[in-house]
């Protein structure tokens, strides 16, 4: 008889204990983020934050200068001659890129955008020089490119009067857009409406969905997290095998199940590998080097840089957060009001 009411209290410790264990595996969630799959579907809340999610575009047009090598046209030479009268010749050329933005602020006549500062930067003026015998570049000026004009255009929004950059960060990878209705919207665009989320508490294997728009189209997925608080403004990296058109994505986790979402990133670049390969002449053009017999010019040494995929860099909501918060004001007297945004932080 002792024998099996040993046994039932063994029993009845183990349940207890498992009991226990699984309690604090759940005020652990709780107080954290999620690091499993959920158990119930996601899709109905995914749908509704695609929505807020769009496909934003740049296009800059710049004036490219060409000019001969003879000429020996230095940087130092560009304020001294006219450009016009020492080109060779010129043209007009395009810039295209694109990426993901969030409507984070959305009114009947105006809405905001977050998305990568690189995304919609573009330089003023762009040089390319020409090479020595060992392929290096030398002090002389092959081309200039001068930037006439740059068209923004966000995705799916009729009826506006154009995309405005109302603020950005180079440094953090960070812009705000602003867009506005030509006419009075009796439905305001749909808007981001979860919390803003702390990356700081994010921790090895946290699970994360990520949406976004590689190769312009629209994709959501399931990544998890490897490389929390990366450095002192917690950045980290997720294991996402995305591509160009993602930078702007964002990056969600779950807290303490559904429908508890937050905004904990973005996906602002893929890493790179820079290889060591072997080019010709640079100088020639298509037809003279691609010819039935083996080609014999000069063979110089370049650089190709080529993406790594498999890995996604992400910027932080803390960076996020202060970004935004250090530009309220000009943005308000602009009439984009994004307290809200930042106060509806998690906890």
């Amino acid at each position: 008889m002792n024998k099996y009411i040993l046994l039932i209290a063994v029993l009845l410790g183990a349940s207890c204990a498992q009991r226990t264990m699984q309690n604090g595996l759940a005020q652990a969630n709780k107080s954290g983020y999620d690091s499993r799959f959920p158990q119930t579907s996601t899709s109905p809340y995914l749908k509704q934050i695609s929505e807020s999610v769009k496909l934003v575009s740049s296009l800059t047009f710049y004036k490219k200068y060409h000019f001969a090598q003879t000429t020996h046209i230095r940087f130092s030479f560009l304020k001294r001659f006219s450009i016009t009268q020492q080109a060779r010749s010129t043209s007009v050329v395009q810039a295209p890129s694109s990426g993901t933005a969030t409507i984070i602020y959305a009114t009947p006549r105006k809405i905001a955008l977050l998305t990568c500062a690189h995304i919609v930067r573009s330089p003023d003026t762009l040089f390319t020089y020409f090479k020595d015998s060992n392929g290096q570049n030398t002090k002389f000026i092959r081309s200039m490119a001068v930037k006439i004009r740059q068209s923004l255009n966000v995705i799916d929004l009729p009826r506006n009067k154009g995309v405005t950059v109302l603020a950005q960060d180079a440094q953090n990878d960070l812009a705000l857009l602003g867009v506005q209705f030509k006419t009075f919207a009796g439905t305001p665009a749909a808007v981001f409406d979860y919390p803003l989320g702390n990356a700081a508490e994010l921790d090895w294997g946290t699970f994360v969905y990520l949406l976004g728009f590689p190769f312009g189209k629209k994709v959501v997925t399931s990544a998890i997290i490897s490389h929390p608080n990366r450095n002192a403004r917690h950045d980290f990296i997720i294991n996402s095998n995305m591509y160009r058109g993602i930078s702007g994505g964002i990056i969600l986790a779950i807290r303490g199940g559904l429908p508890h979402f937050e905004l904990v990133g973005l996906a602002n670049a893929l890493p790179v590998r820079k290889n060591l390969v072997l080019r010709p002449n640079p100088d020639l053009n298509a037809e003279e080097v691609i010819q039935p017999e083996p080609y014999s010019g000069k063979i110089f040494i370049d650089q190709q840089v080529s993406i790594v995929h498999g890995l996604t860099l992400a910027i932080s909501s803390e960076t996020i957060r202060r970004f935004i918060r250090t530009n309220l004001i000009p943005l308000k007297k602009r009439g984009f009001d994004l307290n809200g945004f930042i106060k509806k932080a998690g906890p």
